[in-house]
């Protein structure tokens, strides 16, 4: 993109280049499952740690280039959300957490307000330029995947769709 002049993806495809970039969409669904502190092996904790180290820099570079980064983890605490990823991703939606402590960490030093939230599910915070409460809507397991049968049943859209396979220690 810097060669082109384009500073972002949608400059680029508007260039009319006649080689249009796909967006892409990067989920890593338990950042906790990336850390290294709980890794049995030492060759566990390299590949913890290389894997890490590929979602900052996908972080840090991607979103110039059409890359879209959503982190979640149930555990929010410095070793489950680095601090190079997390001064990468630009929103937080944080629900209701345990201690202060987590809070902090996931919106900011000052602000122990998922701690504090009423417990009722769905009820979050959503953190970008400003901080607005919100009350999402709850749907139990079986409810979810009614939901979501009919989308799951086709493409939804997507051309390729690569799921990422756990870290497992080779046997």
């Amino acid at each position: 993109l810097n060669l082109s002049g384009a500073e972002s993806i949608r400059r680029w495809n508007s260039a009319d280049s006649g080689r249009d970039l796909p967006y892409v969409l990067v989920v890593v669904d338990e950042m906790a499952e990336l850390s290294a502190v709980e890794s049995s092996s030492r060759d566990e904790k390299g590949r913890r740690q290389a894997a890490l180290a590929s979602v900052s820099r996908i972080c840090r570079l991607g979103r110039a280039t059409g890359f879209h980064v959503i982190v979640s983890t149930q555990r929010p605490d410095a070793e489950a959300v680095p601090g190079q990823i997390k001064a990468n991703i630009p929103a937080t939606v944080a629900f209701r957490v345990r201690s202060a402590i987590n809070s902090r960490i996931l919106l900011g030093e000052d602000n122990a307000g998922a701690a504090t939230l009423p417990p009722l599910p769905g009820r979050g915070i959503w953190q970008f330029d400003s901080e607005v409460r919100f009350q999402s809507i709850w749907l139990d397991k079986r409810a979810a995947e009614a939901a979501l049968a009919p989308l799951l049943a086709q493409a939804a859209g997507t051309e390729r769709v690569t799921p990422c396979l756990p870290l497992r220690p080779q046997l």
